[in-house]
């Protein structure tokens, strides 16, 4: 009897394996912007995000700003002093009081690649192709327990003859979000590579946003985001994510 049910077991996960595998990519893509409403999530305009982060021993409270076209602003207030990092789809700057310094800093390359990434609010998948990215399945395998399709995005490269960035995404196989995403990235002239998991998803308003997300590098955790509030279509100047102006005199 033993036996019989071990066969069983074998033959039905055999089974849900070759059936991930058999879905064809543009499969997988339409049942994940099904899943997290998609064409809720482009009606859109604006989003702005409050929740913690814990890093390094510490945790504080964060807002973040996001409004199409590509515009984004974080606020962190770190032992009593706000730091603002901030992107208006052009060029980016920082304040960073803890510094000594409350005069806004110019991003630097790989912050401001950071930084559009950010502000893509709809996500690398949706119209990969008008990005000018490609996109190939992998195929299907477990993740920790949970059967999932990895996916292989490689992004338009930033300039002729050079390489394009690529992430892996690892979809869900019965959910169809997002759970994984592994992508190697420069920060300092040192390529470095990260694993990023979002958990916890909740619909709001139709579409379905990760409310934890945890960043780990060589499998050790660096950051956790927690989400705790998030606001639709909030009333954002444009000016809000520019660099402010320098006073006369300084």
């Amino acid at each position: 009897m033993k036996k019989t049910l071990l066969l069983f077991a074998i033959t039905l996960m055999a089974a849900i394996s070759i059936n991930a595998q058999e879905m064809s990519l543009d499969e997988i893509l339409k049942s994940h912007f099904e899943a997290i409403g998609q064409d809720k999530l482009t009606a859109v305009k604006s989003m702005k995000m409050t929740g913690k982060v814990s890093t390094q021993g510490m945790e504080f409270p964060v807002v973040m700003r996001v409004k199409r076209p590509g515009k984004v602003r974080v606020e962190a207030t770190i032992q009593g002093s706000v730091m603002i990092q901030a992107y208006n789809g052009t060029e980016g700057y920082m304040i960073i009081p803890m510094s000594g310094s409350t005069e806004p800093q110019d991003f630097n390359e790989d912050q401001l690649k950071q930084f559009k990434e950010t502000a893509e609010m709809d996500g690398k998948l949706y119209n990969y192709k008008e990005k000018g990215s490609t996109l190939e399945l992998v195929g299907a395998e477990d993740m920790e327990g949970t059967e999932v399709y990895k996916l292989k995005l490689t992004e338009k490269p930033d300039q002729e003859g050079g390489e394009g960035d690529v992430t892996y995404l690892f979809i869900d196989a019965d959910s169809f979000v997002i759970l994984k995403t592994n992508m190697k990235r420069s920060y300092g002239g040192n390529e470095v590579e990260m694993d990023q998991f979002t958990s916890n998803y909740k619909m709001m308003n139709g579409v379905a946003i990760a409310h934890s997300i945890e960043s780990k590098v060589g499998g050790n955790s660096m950051s956790q985001i927690t989400i705790d509030e998030i606001v639709f279509d909030e009333e954002m100047p444009d000016n809000l994510f520019d660099k402010p102006a320098k006073e006369e005199g300084k």
